[in-house]
């Protein structure tokens, strides 16, 4: 069954797949990359958050509330309802092409993962059926978010609302011959970040400051005017938000479950892959596709061990990440070993 459609609740319809039905998981096994859902959008878990959040709204619209609406979608399968798949023009899409030895200088896990999924040497037509399929969940997913704004209007709500539309990752698409996430290149780890509230954020404000999506939380306890607890980590946009300054911080940082930590300045990023592997650098500036790998560079040394020493002591020093990659490197190590350490 795809991971789309979900077990009925109240009274969804559950569709029955017919007996030559092939699921379209995504990735690796061979199941195709990209193609229309042969089921309606009611069926999908995003159409039937987005019934939920209007929903709540209506019957709680006189009440302060927090919605949290998570659409599943653009996540894999790339198997949008067939009206978004038909509203991508194949004919416009263009399939990044990189050198062959373009990952020949960052972390060996990327390749590796990459087979280990059956998603290498991929043919064009396989490559532009997943393009085709993302970028139909993506009309999909602006089509749901627009039907949960028009609810706002109806029911009144606008002008006292913040709406906030983000991401937890990107998707790879091809970029750099991966797909997926789990990298820090832009497409994986840069994401979107859209604010609106009427009399507080002006309409039509851009700004280059660099933000972390920890930041979210003191943002919403800022606009509802409460007190963000001590000792949370993240800073609030507000008054990024609300024009009063484009500065916010003077680096962001992101991490993955293993030790492998990003720093990005807004030029330079740096990425250490652990103890036994390249790290990576590169200057966005003059390789804004980050394509060549940098951090054995003569001149470069002093900011690479500055940014191993920083990040390390940061990664330390953090009260959740600290053992939570302990954790991971000792399952690695029982993985070795043949055992196995399951999570309390």
């Amino acid at each position: 069954m795809d991971w789309d459609v979900v077990n009925p609740k109240r009274d969804w319809p559950k569709w029955e797949p017919p007996p030559d039905y092939k699921p379209m998981g995504g990735f690796g096994g061979g199941n195709p990359l990209g193609g229309p859902a042969p089921f309606g959008e009611e069926y999908f878990r995003a159409w039937r958050t987005k019934e939920e959040t209007v929903r709540f709204m209506n019957e709680n619209s006189g009440v302060p509330w927090f919605i949290q609406c998570s659409f599943y979608k653009p996540h894999p399968p790339f198997h949008p309802p067939k009206k978004y798949w038909d509203m991508i023009d194949r004919s416009r899409l263009v399939i990044p092409r990189y050198p062959p030895d373009d990952l020949e200088d960052v972390n060996p896990r990327l390749e590796q993962q990459m087979r280990s999924r059956q998603l290498t040497d991929l043919s064009d037509d396989q490559i532009l059926d997943a393009m085709q399929g993302y970028y139909g969940n993506l009309a999909f997913c602006d089509a749901l978010f627009g039907e949960v704004v028009r609810a706002l209007e109806e029911f009144g709500l606008t002008e006292n609302t913040l709406i906030v539309h983000t991401a937890d990752h990107g998707e790879m698409l091809g970029n750099h011959h991966l797909w997926t996430k789990f990298n820090f290149f832009e497409e994986s780890v840069h994401v979107p970040l859209l604010m609106s509230f009427p009399g507080s954020i002006p309409a039509g404000r851009s700004s280059d400051a660099l933000v972390e999506l920890i930041d979210l939380f003191p943002t919403f306890m800022d606009f509802a005017g409460l007190d963000t607890p001590s000792s949370v980590q993240g800073r609030s946009l507000h008054p990024v938000a609300i024009g009063g300054t484009d500065k916010h911080r003077d680096f962001v940082r992101s991490e993955f479950a293993g030790g492998m930590l990003m720093n990005f300045d807004g030029r330079y990023k740096f990425i250490d892959n652990g103890k036994d592997i390249l790290p990576e650098l590169y200057d966005l500036k003059s390789d804004p596709l980050e394509i060549t790998n940098i951090a054995n560079a003569p001149e470069h040394q002093p900011r690479v061990q500055m940014q191993i020493t920083d990040l390390r002591d940061w990664a330390g020093q953090d009260v959740v990440t600290a053992p939570y990659n302990q954790a991971y490197y000792n399952m690695l190590e029982d993985r070795k070993k043949g055992g196995v350490t399951r999570r309390r």
